[in-house]
């Protein structure tokens, strides 16, 4: 019920603001809520996926052989593989990799490429989290408990005979989508209008964490039968799957509400980053 209510009120707000003129002449109010279905979208359909680092990957990466010179570590040492990729792709990203898309492509690389690309970039990451679940159920269950799984009638569950180094790649994948849509989704908010970027952060800030979490949560109770303590009882893969399945979903939604009637798809033209940078100086 809570899941349902959450996106019946998301979409209320995309509805009533993906066309302005109704409320009159543009003005600051009218350009910062032009931007709101857009930072919405983007930012609970990405961070949807990104929580999964801190419940779902954590589970699985203790369940797997967490061990490394003689000790084991903990399932958020390999948070590290987010960390990473947002360290070295970020200025690769803007000074070799969005050029040569640009020559390749022979157009701009505009804001919605960017964020649909980093949200394609995270449902990879949940499918190689699914098939790295596949592959560790497969393996020999180990008689060693894991540290930091839950504790059973009989202690810790048994780490299995794969090691968790493995999943610094699902980690890496949502590190990359992350440099992708976040800084993105910002730069929307910020330039919206020059006099109201105080109030477009704090809302962005409550798209990115407040609206993801409040979904993530309603999906965590959804599919706990999927997720029991001990993993090999439970059907995780199928949790990967609901996930891809609202980010698709997602997606669509985002391309909706980023074609707007009357504009015929100028939004996903060149013009609209630059628009977005000279915003500024044209309200001054």
């Amino acid at each position: 019920v809570s899941l349902l209510v959450d996106l019946v009120c998301i979409g209320c707000l995309c509805v009533a603001h993906r066309d302005n003129s109704w409320l009159g002449e543009p003005d600051s109010i009218t350009r910062c809520l032009d931007v709101v279905p857009k930072i919405i979208v983007g930012n609970v359909t990405f961070n949807v996926v990104y929580n999964t680092m801190f419940s779902l990957f954590y589970s699985q990466a203790c369940q797997m052989d967490t061990r490394f010179a003689g000790r084991q570590l903990s399932g958020a040492f390999f948070n590290l593989g987010d960390a990473f990729p947002v360290i070295i792709l970020t200025p690769l990203l803007e000074r070799f990799i969005v050029p040569a898309a640009e020559k390749l492509l022979r157009r701009e690389v505009t804001s919605n490429m960017k964020v649909l690309t980093g949200i394609s970039v995270a449902i990879a990451s949940q499918l190689v989290a699914a098939g790295l679940e596949y592959s560790r159920r497969t393996a020999e269950v180990l008689p060693i408990p894991s540290n930091c799984a839950p504790l059973g009638p009989d202690g810790h569950v048994r780490m299995s005979a794969m090691s968790a180094f493995f999943m610094v790649l699902p980690y890496a994948l949502v590190g990359i989508g992350e440099v992708l849509v976040n800084p993105v989704l910002w730069h929307v908010a910020y330039t919206a209008d020059p006099t109201m970027k105080s109030v477009m952060q704090a809302f962005c800030q409550f798209a990115m964490g407040g609206l993801p979490n409040a979904i993530s949560a309603a999906l965590t109770q959804a599919t706990k039968n999927w997720t029991p303590n001990n993993l090999n009882d439970g059907n995780l893969p199928m949790v990967y799957v609901v996930n891809v399945i609202f980010c698709l979903a997602g997606c669509a939604v985002y391309v909706l509400v980023t074609r707007k009637s009357g504009s015929k798809g100028n939004e996903w033209l060149s013009s609209e980053d630059s628009g977005e940078e000279t915003s500024d100086s044209e309200m001054q």
